[in-house]
């Protein structure tokens, strides 16, 4: 039997940019069925729609509900039919038997995990579980539809059998257990008393008989780390050195967040922060609790943070760039204020400028939004590469100013890091559809402007960003295409490379799916700092940050 694709009624959501279809049911013209955006295809020309009262019912209960229904749309018609999908409609009244049975076998088994007392094999808790969908409600379907739903939940939701074999052994040791302590003429015999084994054994059962589950002891707290201690070697050396030949105590690191454990977790708390940021504000930290007396101890400190921040699963590029401008910033102190013999007048200065350097670079992104916004129009094709913080904050302020663009995401391969982008922007209620890497010559025709990102800006006037940014901007200035780069200042790095094996090993070791985009390229640079055109002039923005830096 064919279908004739029927024409869909939208209307506007809650959410911006993404419509509503509505399907009359022919039937009953009275009666429609709604269906929520989900998201294009490759090519940008159908849509995926998703049955709304379903996803509503899968939100509130995700075990008790399969797959949600959905259907495609193109040029306004479905092209399929909405009344029967591939996964059935649940919530239709029809298919409510369906989803009740699905309740009854996870209360089931939820009942037979509380049971300690309960044992045998899987074999046993799957019959069982189809004992509790043998009800005369569920009569109409049929014993083999029964037991395909059994074991789709048992390999599916709860774990398979595995973790019911795994469930079956945690019942059977504490049935063992409350068997001893419960009846003990049962049990092993007790230990002799006055023992240490009869005095927890007596502890245990009088919890166990103020209904105190054993899990609820107190548990020790961890003991304070070790403390080095260093002593002198002998009395005579004791004798020489004096008062230092007491016993010294080191004080023990006061947390994580001075260090490369510290710089990850501050990523994984905040996933919005940019890398370089985090960077600072680490080594801030570090400067904070610094205990330095002299200035090259202060550098050795904050050089053994930046290594262990470099060696993290993280651009180390953005690393080095941000630190390298962060110690510059901090450092520009006056001739009479580094002579003085009170070196903690010195960090007091470092941790001020640190402050005022941390505060500036935090509002990069929100600048770069800012200056970015005459630059986009209704109705725009967008390309962007890979996933970029600042060029989502763009987007995302250009969407909340009211400017519909289309936004083409590379998927970003190997590592789909515009998986990641495109997700974010749909989030964002931003019109994107994803496209293949090698798709970038096919679709660069229909583009009005490329915009990147950067891990890092060199003074070749090239920068250093995810691998295929090349392939973009070769392919833009074939067509005549603009290349936008928006960027912080705190990305700009101190090298000269002159062709992609010229980039230094420790940049490519850690990150080795980076790639540099060189002139003779015509980039519009897009900077916290100033906007420019330009093939070679990353040494100008370079040093107009460096004149900026020795002003302040």
């Amino acid at each position: 039997m064919t279908y004739t694709p029927v024409k869909a009624i939208f209307k506007p959501s809650q959410q911006r940019g993404r419509d509503i279809a509505v399907y009359v049911l022919p039937e009953d013209p009275d009666l429609c069925m709604e269906f929520s955006f989900k998201r294009f295809n490759s090519q940008g020309n159908i849509a995926s729609y998703v049955c709304t009262a379903c996803r509503a019912l899968k939100d509130r209960a995700p075990r008790m509900y399969g797959i949600v229904p959905t259907v495609r749309v193109q040029n306004g018609y479905f092209l399929s039919d909405p009344a029967n999908t591939e996964n059935p409609h649940f919530c239709e009244p029809r298919n409510y038997p369906r989803s009740m049975m699905r309740r009854e076998i996870i209360a089931k088994f939820n009942e037979i995990r509380e049971n300690v007392c309960r044992s045998g094999t899987p074999e046993e808790i799957e019959e069982d579980l189809l004992q509790a969908i043998n009800k005369p409600e569920y009569a109409h379907f049929g014993e083999e539809e029964r037991q395909e739903m059994v074991k789709q939940l048992v390999m599916g939701h709860i774990g398979g059998r595995d973790t019911l074999r795994s469930m079956i052994r945690t019942n059977r040791r504490a049935k063992r257990r409350r068997t001893q302590f419960e009846y003990p003429d049962i049990g092993p015999p007790p230990p002799p008393a006055g023992s240490s084994s009869e005095i927890v054994r007596r502890v245990k059962h009088e919890v166990l008989e103020s209904q105190v589950e054993p899990r609820h002891f107190a548990i020790r707290p961890p003991s304070p780390p070790p403390v080095r201690i260093l002593r002198a070697k002998s009395s005579s050396y004791s004798k020489e050195v004096g008062k230092a030949s007491k016993s010294v105590m080191a004080p023990a690191p006061s947390s994580i967040w001075g260090t490369a454990e510290g710089f990850a977790q501050l990523l994984i708390d905040d996933p919005s922060k940019s890398t370089g940021l985090a960077a600072i504000e680490t080594l801030f930290t570090a400067l904070e609790d610094s205990r330095a007396t002299t200035v090259n101890e202060l550098n050795k400190e904050l050089t053994e943070v930046v290594d262990g921040m470099a060696k993290t699963d993280h651009s180390s590029t953005s690393i080095r760039s941000a630190t390298d401008l962060f110690r510059r910033f901090i450092t520009l102190a006056p001739p009479e204020l580094l002579d003085q013999r009170d070196f903690s007048k010195v960090l007091a200065f470092y941790r001020q400028r640190g402050k005022i350097f941390i505060e500036r670079v935090a509002k990069s992104r929100s600048m770069i939004a800012k200056h970015a916004r005459p630059f986009f129009t209704n109705n725009m094709n967008i390309l962007t590469h890979s996933y970029s913080k600042v060029i989502l904050e763009a987007l995302i302020g250009v969407h909340k100013a009211g400017t519909i663009v289309h936004v083409w995401v590379t998927e970003s391969q190997p590592d789909a890091s515009g998986v990641k982008m495109f997700e974010a922007l749909q989030d964002e209620g931003i019109k994107a559809t994803l496209i293949l890497d090698s798709a970038v010559g096919y679709l660069m025709e229909r583009i009005d402007m490329v915009i990147v990102g950067a891990e890092g800006v060199m003074e070749t006037g090239g920068i250093i960003n995810k691998i295929g940014t090349l392939n973009v901007a070769i392919c833009a200035k074939t067509m005549n295409k603009v290349v936008f780069v928006m960027a912080e200042s705190i990305k700009f790095v101190k090298e000269y490379p002159l062709n992609q094996a010229d980039i230094q090993k420790s940049l490519s070791t850690v990150r080795p799916f980076w790639s540099t985009m060189t002139s003779p390229l015509s980039i519009l640079w897009l900077t916290t700092l100033l906007l420019s055109i330009s093939t070679c002039y990353s040494r100008i923005l370079a040093s107009s940050h460096q004149l900026q830096l020795e002003k302040n």
